[in-house]
């Protein structure tokens, strides 16, 4: 089967046949246990579910306005309602829960990231190398988590990848002279972009797609005009009206919003949610930050992991052989390095905006790693490129097994504390640790044998294996920990119609759970408002320990206690109701001076250490690269 998946000429069913399995091995297990968690999941379902539902009234969605907790929800386009709404409807046919039906939306998107990361790998440097990229990519135990994630991100980075591949499978049939046949993948390019806008707005597009696709036909312009001119080149790429179905597609919602006079929504969207938030003017823009690069080498490098530790070997490799970059290298250049660039210079910075550039990074690797060890004499070549990866599959394939040995061996390491495994759980993670052993004694022999294409294969499907293992036993084991559902159902039984209040931290996940609207209050923020003099009887929702300090001291003396919810070993939450005629001091509504930090985040030395280092290595290995590669230009 090995030699089947490592023929040059091996069909692309094949391989994609091995992705999907792998993928959904990965991704589907224990779907339907994971909570709906804050902030952002409740956002999405909470408005998805009255779609669903049917649900009406002044304070529930529509098909053009979706509302989350009674308020109208414009902050994002619609196209993640809608396509939550699809999954939902799909999932009661099913028979499943809607949490359940939801969370498939990601995994979907997921899957079909993973899919046309080969296929544009392929097309740029043969099935090895895509099959390299794609296994790479659903491999890595970010992009893994990012998979079962209620987010935008994941249908972004689907349609985003969607649009590179139709994008390049274009270009190539215009460069054969085949312009009838690429007008049908023009025309998916051009609807990618378009639904691509629609899920997060017109900027990232631009700094995912635009910018660097017209970088890479500025440098490429010669190739793709040869003998006919630019303006034939763009007759021919159907901008003439694919520019207008992007459009069309990417705005329709901002119109028909403009129609039934919400345009305010589109303001929210485009400046305060785009604009501002890429000005450093909204959130997440502190700390490390408001630092250009040093955010995203803190963390890409990391959440890249284990394939991360072939960033800087391929640097150093793409580096020395930049003089000799072909097309496929300098459409890898425009697609990783300028989307990079601007995410960095951007003044808003969160892991999961970087989402759209790890099949990119996948592609870059499954590249390095095709060149070191699937061409001929590539190992050779480059004895110490081939040491260092050598030893580090020799790491991942050691570490395999061992931690599936850890979870099994956990409850005499006293892992139970932590995770409350099951008999079950702990004998199928004996399994596995069986299976990966074997399958990392597959890689030890490869390498030793020099058969390096098998052992990257084997070693790339036993971590793949690992996102098994640990939504199989890991997952489970946490939310049984965790008992949401359940505090969130003993919570419903002491509520009737009073307006509930949620203190001193985020109501979004109550608001799923209990399908009502939740106020969120603070002392100085609604308390006295909705809480004291609010003329409809209202319940009050705080933790014991928020009500024991000294400042909400106050709060509780003027307060009956409802019932005390037991949420796990360590957390009880109060259900409170205001005595009548009670008259809270003054101080109980003035801010504490030290009581809730700002938005500003310290950043201490060890914040500052890990990114300062990437980026010094970074540099060095450049400038040592680029003298290398002036040896070979002149030798």
């Amino acid at each position: 089967m090995m030699r089947a998946l490592l023929d040059e000429q091996a069909p692309a069913w094949r391989h994609a046949l091995l992705l999907t399995l792998l993928y959904l091995l990965s991704a589907l297990p224990y779907l339907h246990t994971q909570y709906i968690e804050r902030p952002d999941e409740p956002r999405y379902v909470c408005a998805a579910r009255d779609l669903v539902t049917g649900a009406k009234g002044e304070d529930a969605s529509d098909w053009v306005i979706p509302a989350f907790n009674g308020e109208p929800r414009l902050k994002k386009p619609v196209l993640i309602y809608w396509v939550l709404a699809g999954f939902g409807f799909l999932g009661q046919a099913l028979g499943l829960e809607l949490s359940t039906a939801f969370r498939l939306m990601p995994v979907c998107c997921g899957w079909l990231t993973v899919l046309f990361t080969y296929g544009l790998g392929r097309r740029l440097y043969g099935p090895q190398a895509g099959l390299l990229s794609g296994l790479a990519l659903l491999s890595t135990y970010f992009f893994q988590a990012m998979s079962r994630e209620i987010l935008i991100d994941p249908m972004l980075t689907a349609s985003m990848m969607a649009g590179w591949y139709f994008f390049l499978v274009g270009l190539q049939r215009l460069e054969q002279g085949r312009d009838r046949e690429a007008g049908l993948p023009l025309l998916a390019f051009y609807l990618c972009l378009g639904i691509a806008c629609q899920a997060k707005g017109p900027p990232l597009v631009a700094v995912f797609a635009v910018i660097p696709m017209f970088t890479y036909l500025a440098w490429e312009w010669r190739r793709y005009t040869a003998g006919r001119g630019l303006l034939s080149f763009v007759w021919r790429s159907r901008i003439w009206y694919g520019a207008a179905l992007a459009l069309w597609v990417g705005v329709f919602w901002f119109y028909v919003l403009w129609r039934v006079d919400e345009w305010q929504g589109v303001e929210v969207i485009i400046e305060q949610e785009n604009l501002q938030r890429a000005m450093g003017q909204v959130d997440h823009n502190s700390g490390i930050r408001i630092f250009p690069f040093l955010f995203y080498l803190q963390n890409v490098p990391m959440h890249f992991l284990p394939w991360g530790l072939f960033i800087f070997p391929a640097l150093w490799w793409s580096i020395r052989y930049a003089h000799r970059m072909t097309t496929p290298g300098r459409f890898l250049v425009c697609a990783l390095l300028v989307p990079w660039f601007l995410m960095n210079m951007l003044g808003s910075k969160r892991s999961v905006y970087m989402l759209p550039l790890y099949p990119m990074l996948s592609l870059w690797v499954g590249r390095y790693w095709h060149a070191l060890f699937f061409e001929a004499g590539g190992a050779a070549r480059h004895p110490w490129l081939t040491a260092f990866s050598k030893w580090t599959l020799y790491a991942v394939a050691a570490l395999a097994p061992l931690s599936a040995l850890v979870l099994a061996s956990g409850a005499w390491w006293g892992l139970e504390r932590a995770l409350p495994f099951t008999r079950g759980e702990f004998l199928w993670a004996g399994v596995c640790a069986a299976g990966f052993a074997a399958l990392a004694w597959r890689v030890v022999r490869g390498l030793r044998a020099g058969d390096y294409p098998q052992a990257s294969i084997a070693v790339l499907v036993l971590v793949a294996l690992l996102g098994l293992l640990k939504e199989t036993t890991i997952r489970p084991a946490q939310e049984r920990k965790e008992p949401k559902r359940a505090f969130f159902e003993q919570m419903a039984k002491h509520l009737g119609n009073e307006r509930l209040l949620w203190f001193g931290g985020s109501a979004n996940e109550a608001v799923w759970y209990l399908n009502r609207p939740v106020i969120d209050v603070l002392p100085w923020s609604g308390l006295r408002e909705f809480y004291y003099e609010s003329p409809r009887p209202a319940i009050l929702v705080a933790r014991d320990r928020e009500t024991e300090r000294p400042a909400y001291a106050a709060l509780r003396e003027t307060s009956e206690l409802v019932a005390t919810l037991q949420y796990d070993d360590e957390t009880s939450y109060l259900l409170l109701r205001p005595k009548p005629g009670a008259v809270p001091p003054e101080a109980l509504f003035t801010m504490p001076v030290r009581g809730f930090r700002g938005d500003d985040e310290p950043i201490g030395p060890s914040d500052l250490a890990l990114p300062l280092l990437f980026l010094v290595t970074c540099l060095w290995l450049s400038y040592h690269a680029w003298r290398q590669s002036e040896t070979d230009r002149y030798a």
